[in-house]
């Protein structure tokens, strides 16, 4: 055949069509012979089907593509058998020709084998030779084909190889004969494809020297059977710059390596991208760690200067205080060749395109871009790449379609990693303001706050736990909380932090040692912090000084000690010399009737007693509500008029209001707004009338008297004010001071008769204690 068949039609397509039949030319001046040989041929063999021919004429028209053997008889008119097997051997050199003649003689076989003749069979009597016939016409057959596929596939190999960017090789076994190589061979190695069938391992030399060993040792790992498969730096120009991945396999015939083939492909690019990912991670770190958006936008300008190898590249930014893009890092190269960059705004030209739509944009002449920013812009291929709400990345050069899809793929890797910086230290910046805000609310508090972890260790505190301990932050930083107070109350302390831990709450007053070794005592309250299985993982609480309040504690102790002593003293020195006095009053009155001195006498230790006890109760009020209870208003009310002295004055109750008070408290409070009233409402004709009412939050007491001048009723509370002569000065105090024992307010005012109008605000009434759940008497804890 002239031509190699290709895979798209011919030889090889009509192959494909038939391969299962096999097409026989039966050539023969007689007929009957030939038509008797073809129908034993075809009940034989079902595969074979023949076209007779009369004569070589005849055959030699009849032969085409289809035809996989030709049976011709030697003896026929105008051209015998050889002559016939010399014309197709013209034109079809491999065919197969089988001579099946009866004139047989050794001179004719010897001839015909001379010819080149596939096979030479006599014509026998009998059936039998058919089925040799069919069995000769079924081995020339299927060589021919093997021998045709054989061809065909070297061919297209041979095209192959040349078409491939690969090496393309074949070795004999032991590495000393160059069996094959394709011309790529000089591309990847640069040396000639000649000079390496002269000295088939002439590709060594051109191997990185520290590559050298793995490739020898890998060359007889295949010579002994072994697989081999590894890469190595070549360097035709002695740059070594180049990479190549060599797949090879051992060929094995009788248990022995005759062959080793394979080839060797470049992948510089796939290492050089495969170094740029790696350059790329590291590069990432550090972009993690940057704390500010410009740092990450400086870091990543750099990568893509150093690690990418595009000089040309700039990050612009959102800013939102501008609603525009700010351009906040580039490198030298893009400020030599675009000048100051520009910063965008919304709509402005593709960057904000890319920006507002999240797409990235690859161009290879951005000039023809319309909508572009610069009209005449020497930037031609550019990649415009969103940093999601952050800004854009871009890279550029005044080469047209500088950039491919690794770059693109590279690009995308750090603008995504940068992306993802940004985004991690936009959360550390705001917990950090967070941090800081929460630190600043912590400091500013005036107690020690603490936070402890399940070993009762300290791993956060304030400001106020330094000052008030001494000790600075390294000390303080895991120290056992336990160790910084008196030994005394050390088990105490450590007792409260285990029952915060295991029931969530405790509480412990003990004395802190400061650094100096002064003794400072503190309330502690601590709360368990757990994890979201419920796993406790330490305490947290805060810590009051509570030096103020002992002092005060220690001075109401001793002011009671001295209020007792006081209330003794009046009510049994002072009464018992009163009393003796009144008596050798009332003596001497009996005596000298009518004398207007003994009577002022008497008005004298009127004012006495009742000065007696006025400062009694007043001692009395100074003291906390001891225990408050359910107290129906109007009932205590009209049982404290029955104490005061009214005269023709009338008491009104408008109210069925139950408050919760100390009633002893509360009816002292009544008795003195009530005497009050009544004593100092006059200055008319006609009686007061004094009226007990409710409020929203408390109760009133006002009458319709003359009433308290606006710029006297701030002073009516202090110890000591009266407008009359026989008063103490200590009643409307003692209002004061059983009201601020229960927590309420009084307040004076006019009333609507434009008398005086007292109202006890902040007063909780027994209904809303019911509504509480609350039932019985209610200690009270409030402090005077």
């Amino acid at each position: 055949m002239d031509e190699p068949p290709d895979s798209g039609g011919g030889y090889f397509s009509m192959m494909e069509e038939h391969h299962e039949g096999i097409h026989v030319l039966h050539v023969d001046d007689e007929p009957t012979v030939a038509e008797t040989a073809a129908a034993f041929l075809r009940r034989e063999d079902d595969r074979i089907s023949v076209t007779t021919v009369a004569g070589p004429e005849a055959a030699l028209d009849a032969l085409g593509p289809e035809v996989d053997c030709v049976v011709s008889d030697y003896d026929m008119p105008g051209m015998n058998g050889l002559e016939l097997l010399e014309r197709v051997r013209e034109h079809h050199p491999d065919l197969p020709f089988i001579l099946f003649t009866g004139k047989g003689s050794e001179e004719i076989a010897s001839e015909a084998i001379s010819a080149g003749v596939t096979d030479y069979l006599r014509k026998e009597s009998g059936t039998e030779q058919y089925d040799l016939l069919a069995n000769r016409i079924r081995n020339a057959a299927a060589e021919f084909r093997a021998r045709e596929a054989a061809v065909w596939t070297e061919s297209r190999l041979r095209e192959l190889a040349e078409r491939t960017d690969d090496v393309l090789w074949t070795f004999s076994g032991d590495w000393s004969e160059l069996l094959f190589v394709n011309d790529a061979y000089e591309e990847v190695y640069g040396g000639s494809v000649d000079e390496l069938a002269e000295n088939p391992t002439a590709f060594i030399d051109v191997v990185h020297p520290d590559d050298r060993d793995r490739v020898r040792e890998a060359m007889t790992r295949l010579s002994e059977g072994g697989p081999g498969e590894l890469e190595y730096r070549v360097g035709p120009d002695a740059d070594f710059e180049r990479w190549v991945w060599v797949s090879a396999e051992p060929v094995i015939e009788d248990g022995e390596v005759v062959r080793v083939v394979g080839f060797s492909r470049d992948v510089t690019e796939r290492e050089r991208r495969k170094a740029a990912v790696e350059e790329l991670h590291a590069a990432t770190r550090e972009l993690m760690a940057a704390s500010t958006p410009v740092e990450i936008a400086e870091l990543v300008v750099e990568a893509t200067r150093d690690v990418l190898d595009i000089p040309l590249a700039g990050c612009w930014l959102y800013d939102e205080s501008t609603d525009a893009l700010e351009p906040v890092a580039a490198t030298d190269t893009a400020d030599d060749i675009v000048g100051e960059p520009p910063r965008f705004e919304a709509g402005d030209g593709v960057a904000w395109t890319v920006f507002e739509e999240g797409e990235l944009r690859r161009f290879d002449d951005v000039s023809t871009e319309s909508g572009r920013y610069n009209e005449s812009t020497p930037i031609r291929g550019e990649i415009i790449h969103p940093l999601g709400e952050f800004g854009v990345l871009t890279v550029g050069s005044p080469t047209v379609g500088a950039f491919d899809d690794v770059d693109e793929s590279l690009l995308g890797l750090l603008a995504a990693n940068a992306e993802a910086a940004l985004i991690w230290a936009s959360r550390e910046s705001a917990l950090r303001d967070e941090r800081a805000f929460v630190d600043q609310a912590l400091d500013a508090l005036a107690d020690v706050f603490y936070v402890l972890d399940t070993d009762g260790e300290i791993r956060r505190w304030n400001e106020r736990a330094v000052a008030v301990t001494g000790y600075d932050d390294e000390t303080l930083d895991g120290i056992d909380a336990v160790s910084l107070f008196a030994p005394d109350h050390r088990d105490r302390v450590a007792d409260a932090i285990g029952t915060a831990l295991a029931d969530g709450h405790a509480a412990v007053t003990a004395d802190l040692v400061t650094v100096d070794g002064d003794r400072v005592p503190f309330e502690f309250t601590a709360a368990r912090l757990a994890d979201a299985e419920g796993t406790p993982t330490g305490v947290v609480g805060v810590g009051r000084d509570i030096s103020d309040r002992r002092e005060r504690e220690q001075a109401l102790e001793t002011q009671n000690r001295r209020l007792e002593r006081f209330a003794h003293i009046a009510s049994h020195d002072l009464r018992n010399p009163l009393s003796v006095a009144q008596g050798r009053l009332e003596l001497a009155r009996e005596r000298l009737d009518g004398n207007d001195d003994l009577a002022a006498v008497a008005r004298a230790h009127e004012r006495m007693a009742q000065l007696i006890d006025d400062m009694l109760a007043l001692a009395r009020q100074g003291e906390t509500a001891r225990v408050e209870e359910p107290v129906a208003l109007a009932d205590l009310a009209a049982e404290s008029w029955r104490h005061v002295d009214s005269g023709d004055a009338t008491l009104a109750v408008d109210t069925d209001a139950v408050v919760v008070a100390d009633e002893g408290q509360l009816r002292g409070l009544l008795e003195n707004l009530l005497s009050n009233a009544v004593k100092h409402g006059g200055d008319r004709d006609e009686p007061v009338t004094v009226t007990v009412g409710e409020t929203d939050d408390g109760f009133f007491v006002a009458d319709d008297g003359v009433g308290i001048p606006p710029d006297e009723r701030d002073a009516v509370f202090d110890t000591g004010y009266t407008t009359g002569d026989d008063g103490t000065g200590l009643g409307l105090s003692i209002v004061q001071e059983a009201a601020e024992a229960h927590g309420w307010t009084v307040t004076v005012t006019e009333s609507e008769a434009g008398g005086a109008r007292f109202d006890v605000r902040g007063v909780t009434f027994a209904s809303a204690v019911d509504e509480s759940g609350t039932e019985g008497g209610v200690e009270s804890g409030a402090d005077t």
